[in-house]
């Protein structure tokens, strides 16, 4: 029997083979989505950044706004539907002898199989584009030197400076005050007070 008159491929992992590929995927994604966006603002992330803070960044980009986590998990979940209802379409001409429809993708790879690589590039995506578009939104917005600065930063000697803030990890906060462009990264630590 030829490979093309074979049974479509399937990955037979195991749900923990999934959460840690699905994890170290997320993980690899998570530090490049922060990569581009603190470097479009000209500072190296990484340098600033301990151990936890690149385990942590998947989790900081779910929780980091509420349209992120919809995106990533709504449309994987809306392709797995409309995947399924392919398969029985499938299916059904498969009954009826005609399979000359079917594209090569779908004739030697599993539904599983493309439901992973799809839901991967549409997560891909999203934090790539998140990446991107934070960062090139924040550039511009520097670039103007007209923005506000909603945020109240007060350290250990009390001073208190009016701020964007631009981010921060476990060790540092990067902001920026009203009419310069510059990033300024401050440590946390015996540093910072309060932030408002």
């Amino acid at each position: 029997m030829s490979a093309n008159n074979s049974e479509p491929k399937a990955w037979t992992g195991t749900i923990q083979d999934y959460l840690s590929l699905g994890y170290i995927y997320l993980l690899v994604l998570g530090i490049a989505s922060d990569s581009i966006y603190y470097g479009m603002l000209g500072i190296n992330i990484l340098s600033y950044s301990s151990i936890l803070d690149v385990l942590l960044s998947p989790v900081v980009h779910l929780t980091s706004s509420p349209v992120f986590p919809i995106v990533i998990i709504l449309m994987p979940t809306l392709l797995y539907f409309y995947l399924k209802w392919i398969d029985k379409k499938i299916a059904k001409s498969n009954r009826e002898g005609n399979t000359k429809y079917l594209s090569p993708l779908l004739k030697n790879y599993s539904m599983q199989m493309v439901w992973i690589v799809f839901s991967g590039w549409i997560i891909f995506s999203a934090f790539i584009g998140f990446g991107f578009g934070g960062g090139a939104k924040m550039k511009t917005i520097l670039e103007s030197n007209n923005f506000s600065t909603p945020n109240i930063i007060t350290f250990q000697n009390n001073e208190s400076v009016n701020v964007r803030i631009l981010g921060n990890n476990s060790g540092y906060i990067f902001y920026a005050e009203k009419g310069s462009g510059n990033v300024i990264v401050a440590p946390l630590p015996g540093n910072v007070r309060k932030i408002k």
